[in-house]
């Protein structure tokens, strides 16, 4: 498990536009953060910070002790190597039957062939598909390839698990079945989870905490148990819009 902090980042693309505006955000070791908000928010920016797929502009990211702005290219791959990531359409190898898409990033870091066969069978049995090793991504349902692509993302035994909109290309039966999987797999194996959606269900089906991006910024933040309201349907209160969460004065 691991901790994320990121102190007062900015991100401005060379075209000028600015996707975070002094964001501040603790996600607790341990903890299921969700990340919630409409399209343009800049969620999709905070999770290629922390995965190191990008730099600020300015500021802090910081995963357990690293700085990651502070890495040097090398640094960061062999920090990439640490975090899992779920990614929303799966980004399976067509070519690669299942056991070859989990085993990936083991092959990559050396893994010996034995040893990787065993963490794949493992992970399979995990996520419950076992039995389904050798056959391909164009064979499987969706659910089973969000399955597959959890289990390459869990095979490197990850200390964070970026789970980015993982569930937003699935039907709501499918979707509500693989959240399941993720509050299952927390229970038996503790991780940190960086959760990128837009879907409230989700942040309260898995989540212990959440944050409210708009426009670059965090508008809000609190555990979920202390959420007041859905989702307002239109304006509402104060002019907020669609897509917007309220805490408890606790929060």
């Amino acid at each position: 498990m691991t901790s994320i902090r990121l102190a007062s980042v900015h991100k401005t693309y060379p075209d000028g536009t600015s996707a975070l505006r002094g964001v501040d955000l603790h996600v607790p070791e341990g903890s299921a953060f969700g990340l919630i908000g409409p399209s343009g928010a800049g969620k999709s920016t905070v999770a290629r910070l922390v995965e190191g797929l990008e730099r600020p502009t300015s500021g802090e990211v910081r995963v357990g002790d690293v700085d990651l702005a502070k890495l040097d290219e090398a640094s960061l791959v062999a920090q990439r190597r640490r975090i899992g990531v779920v990614f929303q359409h799966f980004n399976l190898l067509a070519q690669r039957d299942v056991a070859r898409n989990v085993a990936l990033p083991l092959e990559l870091a050396g893994v010996p062939r034995a040893d990787r066969d065993a963490r794949v069978a493992e992970l399979l049995a995990l996520v419950g598909l076992d039995g389904l090793a050798h056959r391909f991504p164009a064979q499987l349902s969706g659910g089973q390839k969000q399955r597959v692509g959890i289990a390459r993302a869990l095979a490197a035994k990850p200390s964070l698990l970026v789970l980015d909109e993982a569930t937003s290309a699935l039907d709501p039966t499918t979707a509500a079945n693989i959240v399941e999987l993720l509050a299952e797999l927390r229970k038996k194996s503790p991780i940190t989870m960086l959760v990128i959606t837009h879907q409230l269900e989700v942040v309260r089906a898995l989540c212990t905490h959440v944050a409210v991006l708009e426009h670059g910024l965090v508008r809000e933040s609190g555990l979920v148990s202390e959420l007041r309201a859905e989702l307002l349907p239109g304006g509402g209160a104060h002019g907020r819009g669609r897509n917007e969460l309220l805490f408890s004065e606790a929060s």
